[in-house]
């Protein structure tokens, strides 16, 4: 599904266009920041949510991953890990004015999900999720739509 106008507006003589996110294709790939989280990436999924988060406010979008994956997230040290099952990624473009899933790749925050429930409540904050990597994205190819890439 490409990018729909939702709706444009006018308001004090600047045009205002909002995008429909939900139901694009993206696929994330590796930028920065995690070296040893590289190789669980590029993933491609679906987005099926917006979100906002009290502590970094608006355009957060949630992507329905095609592979889940597992991950072992270290909580404590020495080595005290807690195996978590990643459905989907909480996204937000790093880049003020270039939009997830525009025609040129934007550079975003990846943070991961470890109970989606969590976005069912009040008060959703970035604590709540694991600010895990810098990506970039670009929309998933239709001839490759949902398929990761071999490493």
């Amino acid at each position: 599904m490409s990018c729909a106008a939702r709706s444009a507006r006018v308001n004090s003589g600047v045009r205002f266009l909002y995008v429909v996110m939900i139901g694009q294709e993206i696929t994330v790939e590796y930028f920065d920041q995690n070296e040893s989280f590289k190789h669980l990436l590029p993933r491609s999924g679906r987005i099926v949510r917006e979100a906002s988060l009290e502590d970094w406010g608006a355009g957060w979008y949630l992507l329905e991953l095609v592979e889940p994956f597992d991950y072992q997230h270290k909580i404590a040290e020495p080595y005290v890990f807690r195996e978590l099952h990643i459905t989907h990624f909480l996204i937000k473009s790093r880049w003020e004015g270039f939009d997830i899933g525009g025609s040129e790749p934007t550079s975003v925050f990846v943070l991961l999900v470890p109970d989606t429930s969590i976005l069912e409540g009040g008060n959703i904050s970035g604590k709540d999720f694991i600010h895990i990597c810098w990506g970039m994205t670009h929309p998933t190819k239709s001839n490759n739509s949902f398929n990761r890439s071999a490493s």
